[in-house]
C-alpha cells in the first residue's frame, strides 16, 4: 500500500488525526495491504465502525510516522 495524501477537508478525520497533503500512507492497522481499483478509504469504510481508531504510518519526508484516525 502506498498512497498519497492529496487532499482532505479541512476539518475532518484527517486533519485531526495530523495527515498533511503529500504524506504517503504505507500502513493501515499495521498491515500493507493491496489496493486494487478501489480507493484506499473503502478499506476504512468495510472494515471499521464510523468513529473507531485506525492506525496508519505515513511517510512525511525522510519520517516514518504513526498517526490515528478515527474511521469516517
Amino acid at each position: 500500500l502506498c498512497v498519497r495524501v492529496r487532499g482532505f477537508p479541512k476539518v475532518g478525520p484527517a486533519q485531526r488525526a495530523g495527515l498533511a497533503i503529500g504524506d504517503f500512507v504505507v500502513e493501515i492497522e499495521g498491515t500493507a495491504k493491496a489496493v486494487s481499483e478501489n480507493p484506499w478509504y473503502e478499506l476504512l469504510f468495510q472494515e471499521k465502525a464510523r468513529g473507531e481508531p485506525v492506525a496508519l504510518t505515513v511517510i512525511r519526508g525522510e519520517k516514518r510516522l504513526r498517526l490515528t484516525l478515527s474511521a469516517p
